[in-house]
């Protein structure tokens, strides 16, 4: 028996479970949170795999591969040659599979959102306007990007209480491009993202990949509620809570203690994430 083989087997003995559609069904396969291909060479970080029943696992295939184009739009800025491999191998399936997920802006549309952002370009220089710029279809990539997050959050509030979310669990996602990060990270957001005081290690066979995916977390003390900052690279950004009892807001004592924000109300609302730069 391989060693890939063994490890699932041993995770579905620990839990029999799918903890995706509130633990009503029996897992059957392995799903992977975030996807594998959302990092280089598909080496995602150890420990992060999760019991499913086959449908869950499938669900969110199509939004995982709008994603493994929308976290590669910013890198660090460091040559890396299986970044470019493995950008140039998403960025075709992107045009293949959804051709209006991305579109590059033309010279004017780069000039407004260079003002938008007030920033001001002296007469005769091209900085930052000759950067590739692009912007995103946000019907496509926003029912991808939170269908993503919200996975994404069960299968990290499972790992850090142990506890499957039940199927009427309420879960508040906010999130933004890089292009969108000033207008998202507002006093409140800032209050919310500082209020949670954990961080996991993030690493596969030793090697540290929180430059790729990266998240802050804090946990009720009842286990009962959860929240969430996470970072994929430099393009996508989002904010999230998770509460295991619906309708919980900042009476509940245990929701208070795990963010700083009323999930109630929702969070900090960011601007429209629609534009991204490359």
């Amino acid at each position: 028996m391989g060693e890939k083989k063994r490890r699932g087997l041993n995770l579905l003995g620990q839990q029999p479970l799918c903890i995706f559609c509130g633990g009503a069904t029996p897992a059957s396969t392995v799903d992977h949170q975030p996807a594998r291909s959302f990092f280089d060479a598909k080496l995602a970080p150890e420990g992060y795999e999760f019991p499913a029943c086959e449908p869950c696992n499938k669900k969110s295939k199509d939004q995982e591969h709008v994603l493994t184009t929308l976290v590669r739009l910013k890198q660090d800025g460091q040559q890396n040659s299986q970044r470019e491999v493995d950008f140039a191998k998403y960025a075709k399936a992107m045009k293949n599979n959804f051709p209006g997920l991305l579109r590059v802006l033309g010279p004017n549309e780069k000039q407004g959102f260079v003002k938008s952002r007030g920033v001001f370009v002296p007469v005769g220089r091209a900085f930052p306007l000759q950067l590739p710029m692009v912007t995103i279809d946000p019907k496509i990539a926003g029912a991808a990007v939170d269908g993503v997050f919200r996975k994404l959050m069960c299968a990290l509030h499972y790992k850090h209480t142990g506890n499957i979310l039940p199927a009427d669990a309420e879960i508040t996602v906010k999130w933004s491009t890089n292009a969108g990060l000033p207008d998202f990270l507002t006093d409140e957001m800032k209050a919310f993202i500082a209020g949670l005081t954990e961080k996991p290690t993030l690493v596969r066979n030793g090697k540290d990949l929180s430059d790729q995916f990266d998240y802050r977390y804090k946990v009720a003390d009842d286990l009962s509620a959860s929240a969430f900052f996470i970072k994929f690279r430099q393009s996508l950004f989002g904010a999230g809570v998770v509460l295991s009892k619906p309708g919980a807001g900042a009476e509940d004592d245990a929701a208070a203690k795990a963010a700083p924000i009323r999930a109630s109300d929702g969070l900090p609302k960011p601007a429209a994430a629609s534009s991204a730069s490359i």
